[in-house]
């Protein structure tokens, strides 16, 4: 196997962009109608790329999406690419890694850039480091992309009361401005004008469903048309009651009277499908609908959960979308040519490859890295309908007793034991996980499919050689169907392929297999 890697940088001084084109081998240079053409490709690479990806963190089965990294090293005892170090930016830019097992008749590479070539990765520039020997380039997975704040508009703190929807220089100012992504609970929105007794839930349109204040709900009086009528005193609402405006500026709503104690409003958006709203929360974070999956989010949109997020202050995108995705059991990953994949963790019916015993050079058992140290789970606790402001200061005389005990509590629960896992396993562990999910049906089959799925606690590991029919093949969430004379393989098992570490200096990828 050959590798070639195209590494994207921006001139520190001139800020003009440029492409770094590197090599194994004696190198090479692009043909007439190659992309790019005519170009030479520098034989530097002393170690094409290292790196580990993973379904979720580190060989776990559910939890938080995995942000991977690796490595690339390019020789420099010539000191040819200090420049690389000392001149150019390379963070947060685009890296390509490509392979070829095409050979010409004198053993070496194609020339045919990219034809001959297929891409095995896209990653993303952490930073170059150098010693006197080498350029090491620091990747990570184009995850990274995601692990930023998801909120970018903030408020100016500059409302000349009593006008205004700001906020005061001593109070909002630089605060970043929410964001409703679902269905939420006794939310407590931002007080952006204290003088007329103006509320924002949301950057964007949402509706507001109640208000309510020490848990007692007041009654609405419908929508403004405006912007500019919120803050009309002709049109404020009547004592004890609200209004409420929904548009490009945001979502607020005007008081006619000053709460008694704490006041909270439920809300929520048109959409509330889970992977509707990590779809919006990826294109929200900068992302292009051309580096999303369209066939995977139609095939997640028929798990019809309702899901909710009331996003504020410093969260990343990747935060709300781990958080969104845990909470119908997804995955949400790059996969190696750099689209954003969704699906769901299950045993695949049908495998992408097979291996036999003889195909793979290790093979291993091992735990899965859950909390619960890989021991199938006995009873397991699925939290849901957040409540976003846990109370004291609830009237229990006119709030509703409903109303009193959702309002003292932060989740409701859904229990489901297996039984027999209590009695094979003396340590069976119970397991309790947060979700944002809103309904009880839904929390309920959710659990019980999630129950089932703790069962299965261990891992395949395999090491295999690398090809291109192993790269067209397999990637994370693929199906991959073993074979051994042993531990019950001998007629082979669909696993899912939950993790994949790749180091093509031995040319060689070391598989984790779930199931």
């Amino acid at each position: 196997m050959e590798y070639a890697v195209i590494i994207n940088a921006v001139n520190i001084a001139t800020q003009e962009e440029k492409k770094f084109y590197f090599s194994g081998g004696k190198g090479f240079t692009s043909s007439p109608s190659s992309v790019p053409a005519n170009t030479f490709f520098d034989p530097r690479l002393a170690s094409p790329y290292t790196a580990r990806r993973d379904l979720f963190d580190k060989s776990t089965t559910y939890g938080v999406i995995s942000n991977g990294g690796g490595s690339i090293s390019l020789q420099n005892i010539d000191g040819h690419i200090d420049e690389i170090v000392i001149d150019y930016a390379i963070n947060g830019r685009e890296i390509e890694i490509y392979t070829t097992d095409i050979v010409q008749g004198d053993g070496s590479p194609s020339k045919q850039f990219p034809d001959d070539y297929v891409l095995v990765h896209r990653a993303i520039a952490n930073k170059a480091v150098a010693n006197d020997k080498e350029v090491i380039i620091e990747l990570s997975d184009k995850v990274k992309i995601l692990d930023n704040p998801l909120l970018q508009n903030k408020y100016l703190g500059n409302n000349s009361l009593p006008s205004g929807t700001e906020g005061l220089e001593d109070d909002l100012k630089d605060r970043r401005k929410p964001r409703l992504y679902g269905k939420v609970f006794n939310i407590a929105p931002y007080y952006v004008n204290t003088s007329r007794l103006i509320y924002q839930v949301s950057d964007k349109p949402c509706t507001v469903s109640a208000v309510y204040s020490r848990g007692i709900a007041w009654a609405s009086e419908g929508n403004y048309t405006a912007f500019a009528d919120l803050q009309n005193d002709a049109l404020e609402p009547n004592q004890s009651k609200y209004k409420v405006y929904s548009g490009v500026e945001g979502t607020f709503f005007r008081l006619g009277s000053i709460p008694d104690g704490t006041l909270t409003c439920d809300a929520e958006t048109a959409e509330k499908k889970a992977s509707e709203l990590i779809k919006q929360v990826a294109l929200d974070a900068g992302l292009l609908s051309t580096e999303l999956s369209t066939s995977d989010f139609t095939t997640m949109s028929a798990i019809a959960y309702q899901c909710g997020v009331w996003v504020t202050e410093d969260r990343t995108a990747l935060d709300v979308i781990t958080e969104l995705a845990s909470a119908i059991g997804a995955y949400v990953s790059f996969d190696y040519q750099g689209v954003l994949r969704i699906g769901r963790l299950e045993v695949p019916s049908a495998e992408s490859i097979s291996f036999y015993k003889d195909q793979y050079m290790t093979f291993s058992l091992e735990s899965t890295s859950d909390t619960d140290e890989g021991i199938p789970a006995k009873k397991l606790t699925l939290n849901y309908a957040k409540n976003y402001t846990v109370q004291e200061d609830l009237d229990g005389t006119a709030a509703t007793t409903e109303r009193v005990s959702f309002s003292k509590l932060e989740y409701r629960k859904v229990v489901k034991e297996n039984s027999l896992s209590s009695t094979l396993y003396k340590d069976a562990p119970e397991i309790e996980i947060n979700t944002c999910l809103i309904d009880n049906s839904d929390a309920v089959l959710e659990c019980e499919r999630r129950l089932d799925q703790l069962q299965q606690r261990r891992l395949h590991v395999i090491s295999v050689r690398v090809n291109r029919e192993v790269f067209d093949s397999i990637d994370i969430n693929s199906g991959v169907k073993l074979y051994h004379d042993r531990f019950g393989l001998e007629n082979g098992k669909i696993f899912c392929c939950i993790g994949i570490t790749y180091n093509f200096l031995i040319n060689e990828m070391t598989l984790r297999l779930w199931g």
